[in-house]
C-alpha cells in the first residue's frame, strides 16, 4: 500500500483517467467475452481436427486452459485434468 501511494500522490496516473478506462472496458464487457468465446470456439474446433494426435491434443488442451482459466474455473480445470491423463499417456 505505501509503494503505490507515492505513484498516485504524484499525478503520474490521474485517478479520473484511470476510472474512464475502467467504465470504456466495463462498457465493451461482452464484446471481449464474444472474442474469448469465438477463440475457444476455435480452440475446441482445432482439437477435433487433430483428435488421433495426443501431443497436439496436449498443446490444445494448455491453450483452452489459459482461455478458460480468468474466465471459467471449473472448465480450466477439467482441460488440465485432461492433459494429466495425456501426460501419464506421453
Amino acid at each position: 500500500l505505501l509503494y503505490c501511494c507515492p505513484v498516485a500522490a504524484s499525478g503520474e496516473y490521474p485517478l479520473d483517467s484511470l476510472l474512464a478506462e475502467l467504465d470504456k472496458a466495463l462498457i465493451n464487457s461482452e464484446f471481449y467475452e464474444s472474442k474469448r468465446k469465438q477463440r475457444i470456439r476455435l480452440l475446441k474446433d482445432e482439437k477435433v481436427k487433430w483428435a488421433g494426435n495426443d501431443e497436439d491434443i496436449y498443446r490444445l488442451n494448455d491453450t483452452l486452459f489459459q482461455e478458460y482459466q480468468p474466465y471459467k474455473c471449473d472448465s480450466a480445470i477439467a482441460y488440465l485434468d485432461d492433459n494429466i491423463i495425456l501426460a501419464r499417456k506421453l
